[in-house]
């Protein structure tokens, strides 16, 4: 697996952590989802475009975020997920845009694992659940060490819902330089502004139904990259 290829999935799951937990109603056969969505999302790296950057913030990112979970608050959190037997597939569709009216499809992809003990291993899943715990042992606001060289400072405000169906307005911001990220993931550095929004699905399948519904998720996922803006 290629640098960029890790990276976004860290994002992805990243993104997930970030929003703290998102849970949907499960659709026959599925036995649990962690679902996130950012909408109305803005980056900034010079000047107001997403409103004042903090002082001698380098980065700047804001939005709305809506997470919903009938995996781990079904199951018992992860120790719980451990004696399932489920498959389970992930992905992330970004829509992204010079301006809030121009935002189109810019990266989909997807992610999948024959079991629970293979979704742990992952280091990108260990990654962000990692980012998952430091956000619940912070509250709603914080400092998220992300490694050596890059940590973000968050805000949760206007938040409504329980932790399994929780919503509100997020931001986000750093003093640490991440253009090194954005020439690993898409060969340019960061813009001065962005607009964004992004989905992220984590999806518990059970035996013997998984693989006909990994395989519908993989044709919809055909369609994302179909979309895809290289």
């Amino acid at each position: 697996m290629n640098f960029k290829s890790v990276v976004g999935r860290a994002f992805a799951v990243a993104g997930l952590a970030a929003g703290l937990l998102a849970s949907a109603p499960a659709t026959a056969g599925v036995k649990g989802q962690m679902i996130l969505d950012l909408t109305d999302g803005c980056f900034a790296t010079t000047g107001p475009g997403c409103g004042q950057l903090p002082q001698g913030a380098l980065a700047y990112g804001a939005g709305q975020f809506h997470f919903t979970d009938t995996l781990l608050s079904v199951y018992g959190g992860t120790a719980g997920l451990a004696t399932q037997q489920f498959k389970y597939f992930g992905e992330i569709e970004m829509n992204a845009g010079s301006t809030s009216s121009n935002v189109a499809p810019f990266y989909a992809d997807s992610a999948s694992w024959p079991n629970y003990a293979a979704l742990s291993a992952d280091p990108v899943m260990q990654f962000g659940f990692g980012i998952l715990q430091a956000m619940f042992a912070q509250g709603n606001s914080g400092v998220l060490p992300l490694d050596p060289t890059h940590t973000i400072f968050y805000d949760l405000t206007n938040t409504s819902g329980p932790d399994n169906d929780y919503m509100g307005d997020f931001a986000a911001w750093s003093f640490d330089d991440f253009n090194d990220v954005s020439l690993a993931l898409f060969g340019q550095p960061l813009p001065a502004d962005a607009f964004f929004n992004i989905h992220v699905q984590l999806t518990a399948i059970p035996e013997p139904a998984s693989m006909a519904l990994v395989g519908l998720g993989l044709l919809g996922l055909g369609v994302l990259r179909r979309r895809k803006v290289a």
